[in-house]
């Protein structure tokens, strides 16, 4: 067999053996590149869900508080809530957030749940109405 029917017949093995080790060599370039975003995105996720478990306000005390819706601020529907400005019995004015199954109505009284959080702000939710309808 002369050398010019090696070249009509097949490649020559020291040169196939080249193409092959090149041609590994540049998929895993690439799959080193795609596991190194992978594990950076990753590491991003991770760190921030630790950022926010970490920076949770938590309560601390709470009391049940009752007052008197004077407006609602804000109404998102049932499935995010309303928040309500609400005059306390003892005078206070504060906001609040209702995710009562119905919509609140200026003048409603309402049972609230204050909550003293680590920070020392106080937060307050709704629980129920005082004297709901039959």
């Amino acid at each position: 067999m002369t050398q010019s029917s090696t070249h009509r017949h097949g490649m020559n093995p020291d040169v196939k053996k080249r193409l092959d080790r090149l041609i590994l060599m540049q998929r895993l370039k690439i799959g080193l590149i795609v596991l190194g975003v992978a594990i950076a995105v990753s590491a991003l996720l991770i760190f921030v869900g630790y950022e926010q478990t970490i920076n949770i306000d938590k309560v601390v005390s709470s009391t049940p508080v009752k007052g008197e819706i004077v407006s609602i601020i804000r109404g998102a529907g049932r499935k995010s809530g309303y928040i309500l400005s609400v005059r306390l019995d003892d005078g206070r004015k504060v906001q609040a957030v209702s995710r009562l199954p119905r919509a609140p109505i200026a003048g409603e009284r309402l049972v609230l749940k204050e909550a003293m959080h680590e920070s020392g702000q106080k937060s307050y939710m709704t629980t129920g109405f005082v004297n709901p309808p039959e």
